[in-house]
């Protein structure tokens, strides 16, 4: 079986899906776009930084010529890859995978696949929005039920996705779970590889404390000050939490001030930790929170926190919150932008808290939101296309 992806970049939670997957497909990896050093000076983390794993290992993949004349991953025209069309052409590929629609590239890349008459999938994570107007309702509707026609088969990650794709009228025998997931071997062997007692004392953390952890960039659709007003409600009803703050951006010095004006908040900013550090922290906290507001699709560092078996408090608007987050098992939801309902929540977590309990149902949740169930159902979705092939032939 021979697949192509088409993808924006190099991106932490990808690659290691296309290592693993070229055991079981010949593979072959496009990407649109190479980052400078000043675009990742200048993105949302607020630092300069490369990811402290190889990114382009295990797997065959090329790099094509973007003749963007502004090339980005953040506007449709950043990604111009005429080339596409020679390699769809020549490629004699038995499925061709995009993973998204919104650059220009992507479509080149689905025009290609109707000319050349190779099949074409995508996946993605987009989710209904309640704040749309009527009548941009209306125009979206029709536009992307058209749209979406395009495709022959169409991998949704979750509940939130696949209601999505119904909504706009995308049939059932097109639709393939393809969940979302992360590396779970990679966090869940380094977290176990860790001194917590050493940890804390490193860090400064009260042996009697609760931790929380929030993971992510310190901008605005996060709302990590939430966090801190739920900690500051907590602290006043002598439940002793302490943060563990990972990320940086454009909001930081706003959380330093608030932590400064509420003296009894115990909040550590470690700023931006790196993907091989990042499990030492999930396995020292006791619950991650997640707090963002709709224009969170998923969520994957909840994924990373469920791989060290820790449990995670989300916003009701958390893309992944229907589908890992199961009440007193394997953590909660709170209505978003109510620090009131977060602070309630983690005060009945901790309450409540039943360890074995919830390992053994987040340890359920790991086995269907994983690398090797979303690689078995990619390869189902590719023969449905060669048996309906066969069906049309015959």
């Amino acid at each position: 079986m021979k697949l192509a992806i088409v993808t924006s970049h190099p991106i932490q939670y990808y690659s290691p899906w296309f290592k693993y997957m070229s055991d079981y497909v010949d593979l072959h990896v496009f990407y649109m776009h190479q980052e400078s050093k000043d675009e990742k000076l200048n993105g949302e983390f607020g630092i300069s930084h490369d990811w402290d794993i190889d990114l382009l290992d295990g797997y065959k993949y090329i790099f094509l010529n973007n003749v963007s004349k502004n090339p980005s991953v953040n506007s449709f025209k950043g990604c111009d890859i005429p080339d596409i069309y020679i390699h769809i052409k020549e490629g004699k590929f038995d499925a061709v995978l995009v993973l998204g629609w919104y650059l220009k590239g992507f479509w080149q890349t689905i025009l290609a696949c109707k000319i050349y008459k190779t099949p074409i999938m995508v996946r993605g994570d987009s989710q209904l929005s309640s704040n749309l107007p009527i009548i941009k309702k209306i125009i979206k509707k029709f536009i992307y039920t058209m749209m979406l026609r395009v495709f022959d088969i169409i991998l949704y990650v979750g509940k939130n996705n696949r209601k999505y794709l119904k909504y706009y009228g995308v049939n059932d025998d097109k639709i393939h779970f393809c969940p979302h997931f992360i590396d779970q071997n990679f966090f869940y062997v380094k977290s176990r590889n860790t001194n917590i007692t050493l940890i804390r004392q490193n860090i400064g953390i009260d042996k009697d404390s609760y931790i929380l952890l929030f993971v992510g960039k310190l901008i605005e659709k996060k709302r990590p000050l939430d966090i801190l007003q739920a900690m500051n409600i907590l602290t006043k009803q002598n439940i002793q939490v302490e943060l563990i703050l990972i990320g940086s951006g454009e909001l930081e010095n706003e959380l330093k001030t608030y932590a400064e004006g509420n003296s009894k908040l115990k909040i550590h900013f470690l700023g931006f930790k790196n993907q091989t550090e990042l499990p030492l922290y999930y396995s020292l906290a006791d619950l991650l929170i997640l707090p963002s507001d709709t224009g969170e699709t998923w969520g994957l560092v909840v994924n990373e926190s469920f791989a060290t078996l820790t449990p995670a408090i989300v916003s009701d608007q958390v893309g992944c919150a229907p589908d890992l987050i199961d009440k007193g098992l394997t953590g909660d939801v709170f209505e978003c932008c109510n620090p009131v309902d977060l602070a309630k929540k983690i005060k009945n977590f901790i309450k409540n808290f039943n360890s074995n309990s919830v390992e053994s149902n987040i340890q359920g949740k790991n086995r269907v939101y994983s690398m090797e169930y979303a690689t078995n159902n990619l390869i189902e979705a590719i023969n449905s296309l060669k048996v309906k092939s066969y069906e049309t032939k015959n």
